[in-house]
């Protein structure tokens, strides 16, 4: 994951192509998804690239099923380590859902902008691109450390629930080694099992009698 790479959503492509060799210039790889995607193909696309950030435009329908702050909401359930911004002609609308904090909307117009706006613009890019990175890395971090407990046996509950999710989010990164399903059930889920497993022979021995 070395490279700068901006995911872009807009029900209008027709200036992808300007937006890209823009920031390309200025050193971030713009990639856009196209067709009418369900948010879930987004998220898979999104990992699929190895994308560092996402921009979508607000107005998403009707050619879409959703708006952008819809799908935004869906991207961080899924990938809550991932920047995203909406790009809006109407910064106001976009904030009346109350599913995004003001600080990730930016006017679209920002992209055709010239001089110290757009300045600003790829700064404030290249700064959540870092985000990313550094989110990563700390998550990693965290993983590693519930990987130690649970190969000793040493895990709570819930933090093997934090283990698997953070395995699988990781896994999907493809910045962790695959762990062998065995190897993934605490010794708690494991006597679980087996108490189980007891509470069923001897419900079935009470049934035969």
């Amino acid at each position: 994951m070395n490279e700068n790479t901006l995911g872009y959503l807009d029900n209008e492509t027709t200036n992808f192509e300007k937006y890209r060799k823009r920031l390309q210039r200025r050193g971030i790889n713009l990639l856009c998804k196209n067709g009418k995607p369900t948010m879930q193909d987004v998220v898979d696309w999104l990992v699929e690239n190895e994308i560092k950030c996402f921009m979508v435009d607000y107005k998403l329908e009707p050619q879409f099923s959703y708006q952008g702050t819809d799908l935004l909401f869906y991207i961080k359930s899924a990938l809550p380590d991932l920047p995203c911004i909406i790009l809006t002609n109407y910064k106001s609308d976009s904030l009346t859902d109350n599913l995004v904090e003001e600080f990730v909307v930016f006017d679209r117009h920002t992209m055709d902008s010239t001089g110290e706006d757009f300045d600003k613009f790829i700064d404030t890019l290249k700064r959540t691109l870092k985000i990313f990175d550094k989110r990563i890395q700390k998550r990693i971090e965290y993983y590693e450390e519930l990987l130690s407990k649970h190969n000793s046996e040493n895990i709570t509950v819930f933090e093997n629930e934090e283990f698997l999710k953070n395995y699988s989010l990781l896994r999907s990164y493809g910045v962790v080694d695959d762990i062998p399903s065995e190897l993934l059930t605490s010794k708690v889920e494991k006597s679980l099992d087996s108490l189980l497993e007891e509470l069923d022979e001897v419900l079935d021995s009470v049934e035969e009698k």
